[in-house]
């Protein structure tokens, strides 16, 4: 008709069932599994971030800006806590700023780069 799909016998391999191979999988995938945890050990390294090498700008852009004031907003206004002291009068979009300038919001900025790879900031890093 119009060719193979994923779903014909064709595309799967329905071979005999050796419990052999079945066994040297689990003991290859077992090797690999511990390999990978071991990598990421050594990879998962604490590093202070002031000595972490960044190549994007220290500077809250102004779509980070917005998006992120957009976000506290929306969790203030669904009854989130707010993370400074809150005078009488204040109202959200104030309440939003203080924790900027007082460098309170537990938010990352992923800033997506060129080669595909990506670069994590906290807010609080961030100048404004």
């Amino acid at each position: 008709m119009y060719g193979k799909t994923r779903m014909e016998d064709d595309y799967f391999d329905f071979g005999a069932y050796d419990e052999e191979q079945e066994e040297e999988v689990e003991d290859a995938e077992e090797d690999d599994l511990s390999k990978i945890i071991e990598d990421d050990d050594e990879d998962a390294a604490t590093v202070p971030a002031e000595q972490v090498q960044r190549v994007t700008t220290k500077f809250l852009t102004k779509y980070e800006r917005t998006r992120v004031i957009g976000l506290r907003y929306t969790q203030l206004q669904k009854g989130a806590k707010p993370l400074v002291k809150v005078d009488p009068g204040m109202s959200l979009y104030d309440i939003v700023w203080k924790e900027i300038k007082e460098k309170r919001l537990p938010f990352i900025v992923r800033r997506y780069l060129p080669d595909e790879t990506y670069e994590d900031w906290k807010v609080n890093e961030l100048e404004l």
